[in-house]
């Protein structure tokens, strides 16, 4: 008979050769457990970031290894903080599990791999993460709208230097400039490369278009070193079959058909008005001070209808105005007409006799008092085809075709469709019908402008703000967008910043939540001037920008009459823009500001440049001769008064 002490003595050395052994089997051989690489679906052909997680609670992770297809590609640390992890498993304690690594797709181009990682943990253990199976997409990518009215083209460049301009070539011929700088210019794995996105919008006619017409598509990029780079050709199919409007939707459309049938005039004056926001840009603005000025008896009843609640809601509320928040205007049709029978039904419950809708991106507006009969006056403020905006609204695939078809229709069916600029105007003459077009200038309130620059110190404003007399400050106005091509000026600001070491840029409207807000950071970091570009979030005091100011630049493709630079204007700043529709009738150039040509990056550095140039004597007589011009052309009481005319009489 064996000891007791004795096989005690042997199984505790069974234990310890057994640990050894499944130790180095483990390194041997991935174990798999908690963590796992995150990746979307599909993934362009460049420099992408990717996150995960990966955690042990017994085991702090020394590294963590990106693999596409088992070959390792990249290594990082997680020390990333991730509430949701720790929500889901508490038991991590103080550990930030979460990591974030940036990976080159390029040699991966138009290929399904699959993205995965190894956590490697103390003693050596080795955990395989989840993995992805990601389509890395090709470099050019086109695709046909779901309403057959253009081609979405988008892609990736790779080069030695920024592009200057990128333009898109349908069957041999250019038919637009591509929107460049779409994200970051970002540094590849390999030093000296530059990779950025872009994307277009190319109309086409695909009238006659049969199961085998195809288009064919190139994309030629110029860049500021004198390359050039194309992509392409690309072969696209131009036709596509036909949705069908689900009988759910048809149901939510006979509801809102019933509210016609039941229909009650009242004798007094009630007024819909429907917007796309209750924020803080410039058409939410355009509507708040219009009916500021429409408004100020009590005879006139009014709803106004937005998708979301915003700061703008107080001032309405305020005023007695009641304010109802629909929920997002959709793209898909059974939403849609859903949500028109939900806003046909606050209409009748208010007896609404009279609408204005305000934005094209608040087309659902129009298209529910159509269907009610209620006679609307429509504002729009958005300088893009009719055809096309609806792809500019929801992506290529994110709407119905017969969403687009009924948005038409309501153009047809307006009182009066009313604008700011000839430019804007004229894009609408062949959608709308004649007569129905009317341009009315957009004005505003110059009091309380003049109160700020008499009650405000300039000087003493810049200073608290960190900015000397001898700095130039070029403030750039507006949330983080890719149309306003932030991007774009940061890497023209940086092309100058060293000739002119007295030049500053600030970027007022920061929406840290976005892409794109994240991608101007980024890009700010690379190129190294944080110390002369700053970025400010969207604030409500934009009064104090205008006058810290002495430049107010925009470098946005799409604008029609910017609130942001008659205000500027009238604190005598000068302006340095964008030549883009209603701009250039605000803006003479070298006179009342300076225009520079859109989508192209050495236009921009010219056009800082021009600016720089100028004298203190001179920035001031163009900053005088432009307020001149905004307080003659565009003072609020005549717009508020054509406004009254064409709603109530």
């Amino acid at each position: 008979m064996i000891p007791a002490s004795k096989l005690g003595r042997t199984f505790q050395r069974f234990a310890r050769s057994w640990r050894r052994l499944a130790s180095a089997a483990a390194r041997l051989i991935p174990r798999r457990s908690l963590g796992e690489v995150e990746a979307p679906a599909t993934l362009p052909a460049s420099v992408v970031t990717l996150l995960g997680w990966t955690s042990d609670p017994r085991l702090d992770t020394l590294a963590v290894i990106i693999t596409i297809d088992g070959a390792p590609v990249a290594v990082t640390r997680p020390g990333v903080f991730r509430s949701d992890i720790h929500l889901e498993r508490p038991r991590l304690g103080r550990r930030s599990p979460g990591f974030e690594v940036r990976i080159d797709l390029a040699e991966y181009e138009d290929r399904q791999v699959r993205i995965g990682g190894l956590a490697v943990r103390q003693h050596g253990i080795v955990d395989e993460l989840g993995s992805r199976l990601v389509t890395v997409e090709p470099r050019l990518v086109v695709t046909l709208a779901n309403g057959r009215e253009a081609l979405v083209v988008r892609g990736t460049l790779r080069g030695p230097s920024p592009a200057s301009s990128v333009m898109v070539h349908v069957d041999g011929t250019p038919i637009v400039a591509a929107r460049p700088w779409r994200e970051s210019p970002s540094q590849r794995l390999e030093p000296h490369a530059v990779v950025e996105g872009f994307d277009a919008l190319c109309p086409i006619d695909t009238s006659n278009a049969t199961p085998a017409t195809t288009v064919t598509v190139e994309v030629h990029a110029h860049r500021l070193d004198g390359s050039s780079e194309r992509l392409g050709p690309v072969a696209v199919s131009t036709a596509l079959d036909d949705l069908p409007v689900p009988q759910e939707a048809l149901e939510f459309r006979r509801q809102t058909d019933a509210l016609r049938e039941a229909a009650t005039v009242a004798d007094e004056r009630r007024l819909l008005v429907v917007t796309h926001s209750l924020d803080l840009g410039g058409a939410q603005l355009y509507v708040e001070e219009l009916l500021r000025g429409l408004l100020p008896s009590p005879d006139v009843a009014c709803l106004v209808v937005a998708p979301a609640d915003g700061p703008l809601r107080r001032p309405l509320d305020e005023r007695g105005i009641t304010v109802e928040v629909l929920g997002d205007y959709p793209g898909d049709i059974v939403n849609y007409e859903a949500r028109v029978a939900a806003l046909a039904t606050l209409a009748r419950a208010h007896g609404v006799n009279r609408a204005l809708v305000n934005t094209m991106s608040a087309a659902l507006g129009a298209d529910t008092c159509r269907r009610l009969g209620i006679p609307y006056v429509w504002a729009i403020h958005e300088s893009v085809d009719p055809l096309l905006f609806w792809i500019e609204a929801y992506g290529v695939a994110g709407y119905h075709p017969e969403v687009r078809k009924l948005g038409l229709d309501a153009l047809n069916h307006a009182e009066q469709l009313v604008f700011e600029a000839d430019a804007t105007l004229e894009l609408y003459r062949s959608t709308a019908p004649a007569g129905r077009c009317v341009k009315i200038p957009y004005g505003i309130d110059f009091t309380s402008i003049d109160d700020h620059r008499a009650r405000v110190d300039r000087a003493g404003l810049r200073a608290s703000l960190g900015y000397s007399d001898e700095e130039i400050v070029f403030v750039c106005v507006g949330t983080m967008e890719p149309r306003k091509l932030q991007t774009g000026l940061v890497l023209a600001f940086h092309a100058v910043v060293r000739r002119f070491p007295h030049a500053r840029l600030v970027l007022v409207g920061d929406l840290p939540e976005r892409p794109y807000s994240q991608a101007v950071h980024e890009l700010i970091d690379r190129l190294g001037v944080a110390a002369t570009v700053a970025v400010v979030p969207v604030t409500p005091d934009i009064y104090d920008w205008y006058h810290a100011a002495d430049v107010v630049v925009s470098a946005s493709d799409l604008e029609s009459m910017p609130r942001s630079f008659m205000e500027a204007m009238a604190f005598e700043r000068v302006i340095l823009s964008t030549a883009v529709f209603g701009v250039t009738e605000l803006i003479a150039d070298g006179r009342t500001g300076f225009l520079m040509a859109p989508r192209q990056l050495d236009a921009m550095i010219e056009g800082f440049e021009r600016v720089l140039a100028l004298s203190a004597e001179e920035r001031t007589a163009i900053g005088r001769a432009a307020s001149a011009f905004v307080r003659a052309a565009h003072d609020a009481s005549a717009y508020v008064s054509a406004f009254r005319t064409l709603l109530f009489d």
